[in-house]
């Protein structure tokens, strides 16, 4: 049915883990999880943030353990894990272990302030559930996962007429202005450079000698430094390309309701940068 990332600390969850890896699979779902790696909490990040895309959900536990932290990093692989998994609109279905439940001292980190902290921020960020035990959660995640999935499955639905040809029009009319956008930001970078070479011609024309050189790797530190057109025209090129791929997708006879809601995010999204309200 669907591919799900289990993400969570190893050695104190290992049963809660098993649990929720059971349920998963009895629901017919296929499991990434750490024990893919190495039964240890040191995987290799690129690989877990990889597979991490190329899944449909994550499942993240935590109890009183931060765990590992990869070299580079501010946060913990298990948090990165979720955050990557948002960064590319996956749902995460989120459990911690409630602040009641009895817990082993020795699967609580000593210094307990990064973990609750992480805690927070997971309250913050996305909605999560609290359980006390493995078969708590095992109930938890079949209910979670059910509801996800049958919340998708109705989601794949076609797309009424009426909001095809609204969001149609929309991804025409946001096209055409990142169009203008791409032409106005390329034109600015390329008066900036001829600019630049004008302004180190007439200066090597007019000073002596001994300046020269100094204002030729001043104008060179100039070009070199004043990369905002540049780099806004690539970040606009890159709002294109995302934005074409979704008029690809409305360009089918029947689009599914789930291309049009992706239109409707991205719209809400540009509508938000520039300070109006959605309606």
């Amino acid at each position: 049915m669907a591919r799900i990332y289990l993400s969570s600390t190893f050695e104190d969850l290992k049963d809660c883990r098993a649990a929720a890896y059971r349920t998963l699979r009895k629901l017919g779902h296929d499991v990434i999880s750490m024990e893919d790696y190495v039964a240890s909490g040191q995987r290799p990040l690129a690989q877990c943030l990889a597979d991490v895309a190329g899944c449909d959900a994550c499942v993240g536990l935590v109890a009183w353990r931060l765990g590992f932290v990869p070299a580079g990093h501010a946060q913990s692989i298990t948090e990165l894990e979720l955050l990557e998994a948002e960064r590319h609109g996956l749902p995460c279905l989120v459990f911690l272990l409630d602040d009641d439940a009895p817990w082993p001292p020795a699967m609580v980190d000593d210094d307990r302030r990064p973990v609750l902290a992480l805690r927070k921020r997971l309250r913050d960020r996305f909605t999560v559930a609290a359980f006390h035990g493995a078969s708590e959660l095992a109930g938890a995640v079949a209910t979670a996962a059910a509801r996800l999935f049958q919340h998708r499955d109705e989601a794949a639905e076609d797309a009424l007429p009426e909001d095809i040809d609204l969001y149609r029009n929309c991804v025409g009319r946001f096209a055409g202005e990142l169009e203008r956008d791409i032409r106005f930001y390329g034109l600015a970078t390329a008066a900036l450079v001829a600019a630049t070479l004008v302004a180190l011609a007439l200066a090597l024309a007019a000073s002596p000698e001994s300046t020269r050189w100094l204002i030729g790797a001043g104008a060179l530190v100039f070009a070199s430094t004043s990369p905002l057109p540049a780099v806004t025209m690539r970040a606009v090129r890159k709002k294109k390309a995302l934005l074409d791929g979704y008029a690809d997708e409305l360009r089918k006879e029947r689009p599914a309701r789930a291309a049009v809601q992706s239109v409707r995010r991205f719209l809400e999204g540009q509508l938000q940068q520039a300070g109006v309200r959605a309606t």
